[in-house]
């Protein structure tokens, strides 16, 4: 890519032929006998051209169109300018990559900017339905708060499960004498009377959706709703060059973060069902727990 500052602005031209065929232009220039007075523009390639000073002809794929104060122009790497033309490159150097970032951040973010319609529709898909993220959010509660639809050894389990990030769902037994001889064998160690064991029970699938990490409120309105409506409101016009930088580094995570929500409300869909669900009843010992989880079961699919 190759980026001029012309009487229009910073422009992008096709090909090399276009710099050397500009008037003025040189490739065999003498630094020690000319002075700085501009850059004029920046390439970056896959491949490389030679340095424009005598004193180099080095090959590389990136570096800077400069003009000097008698009127022509070469290219040049930085290393190149820094050595030849001192403080002076450095300065310009660095306000031209800044003007290029700000150029490309405002033209990245227009661009975005005709996408809004179908984020807005992404994010719809993913909120709403008969089991989308806002119902998802409303019956995942119950199994990780306590006195919120759900019985207490519901909860405490689910929360452990969490904590330990294992799915399986295990209850704890005495061993038999049996058990506790070949456990014993295999370790060559002793155990104390009674020994209890954790003997699984099922597993849970989609306990992932009830990670910290995997919130919804978080990821679907914290990081994407509210950050799109501010963005709505702003004029990219009228952008400072941090502001760009800002909202082009969220753009740039942003298609990541709709999948991730989708990919999250898919688990949390595989969690939320009777079957899934209903061996968590092994915790439950009070029939007032047990009536109460019935009926949280029933506001879930069956499978």
């Amino acid at each position: 890519m190759i980026t001029i500052n012309s009487d229009k602005g910073l422009v992008n031209i096709e090909t090399w032929d276009d710099v050397v065929s500009r008037p003025g232009f040189v490739n065999n220039l003498n630094a020690q006998a000319h002075s700085l007075k501009a850059i004029l523009g920046r390439y970056m390639f896959r491949d490389t051209v030679n340095c424009g000073l005598s004193e180099c002809h080095t090959p590389h794929g990136k570096g800077y169109l400069v003009l000097t104060t008698d009127g022509l122009e070469t290219n040049i790497g930085r290393d190149c300018g820094k050595k030849y033309f001192g403080v002076d490159f450095e300065t310009l150097s660095r306000k031209l990559d800044r003007d290029i970032s700000e150029k490309n951040n405002r033209e990245l973010l227009v661009t975005f900017s005709f996408r809004l319609e179908e984020i807005r529709a992404r994010i719809s898909s993913s909120r709403e339905g008969e089991l989308g993220a806002k119902r998802i959010q409303a019956l995942m509660r119950p199994l990780r708060v306590l006195s919120s639809g759900c019985p207490e050894p519901v909860v405490t389990n689910i929360l452990r499960m969490i904590k330990t990030r294992i799915s399986a769902i295990t209850i704890s037994r005495q061993a038999t004498e049996d058990e506790v001889q070949r456990l014993e064998a295999f370790n060559d160690t002793t155990l104390p009377r009674p020994h209890y064991i954790e003997e699984p029970v099922a597993n849970l699938d989609g306990l992932d959706a009830l990670f910290p990490e995997n919130d919804l409120h978080v990821l679907l309105v914290k990081e994407l709703e509210e950050p799109l409506s501010k963005f709505e409101t702003e004029d990219v016009d009228l952008m400072s060059f941090d502001e760009l930088r800002k909202w082009v580094k969220w753009t740039s995570a942003l298609d990541r973060n709709l999948d991730r929500v989708e990919e999250i409300v898919n688990i949390a869909r595989r969690l939320l069902t009777q079957s899934n669900l209903k061996p968590l009843e092994v915790f439950i010992r009070r029939d007032d727990d047990k009536h109460l989880f019935k009926e949280y079961l029933r506001k879930l699919p069956v499978n």
